[in-house]
């Protein structure tokens, strides 16, 4: 942003964030190889490109001289990352959620028999699997909350319930952002 105007930096920020949601997705894997993709564009995720602006823009313009010199070579040195400050609907945990739980759960089935004329079928029961809803929409929430551009992947905390009891980790339930790589 070094040598930009406050109005060609709000468009170059505006420009670079409009195109992370335009070309990212999150992508959510669940047991059993099961696989969701969301559009972030779809998603109706937003952003406000003048508070980014503004906070890129106070570095080197704010503070003492001591400060902004300090924050102009540190920036020059390292570079200075500012996250998208992309915001999602509230509802979106909320649907993702539901569309994990789908994925993952099980209706228990008890084991039975058919008898026909010449035979007697058994069928194998299947312990039930459901998910703690509010434990995950809070992991959801979390994770949605701390995504930023690139192809990071977060691991939600929490785990299923199958019946009797029995705790299966949620370690292969994984959401990502696939971002295209920017520079600005």
């Amino acid at each position: 942003m070094g040598g930009l105007s406050y109005e060609d930096a709000l468009k170059t920020v505006t420009d670079t964030t409009q195109g992370i949601i335009d070309q990212s997705v999150i992508s959510i894997e669940c047991l059993d190889g099961i696989k969701h993709d969301f559009n972030i564009q779809d998603s109706g995720a937003t952003f406000d490109a003048k508070t980014q602006t503004d906070r890129i823009w106070a570095i080197g313009h704010e503070g003492n001289y001591l400060k902004r010199a300090y924050d102009y070579y540190y920036a020059k040195m390292s570079g200075f990352n500012v996250d998208a400050g992309i915001q999602f609907p509230s509802d979106l945990s909320e649907n993702i959620s539901a569309l994990i739980q789908e994925s993952v759960s099980v209706v228990k089935r008890e084991p039975s028999y058919a008898i026909t004329s010449a035979s007697v079928i058994f069928f194998n029961g299947k312990d039930g699997v459901h998910v703690k809803k509010e434990e995950l929409k809070q992991a959801v929430e979390k994770v949605l909350s701390n995504l930023v551009a690139g192809a990071t992947k977060y691991e939600l905390s929490g785990y299923v319930i199958s019946d009797p009891y029995t705790r299966i980790d949620l370690e292969s339930i994984k959401i990502s952002v696939i971002s295209p790589a920017t520079d600005a």
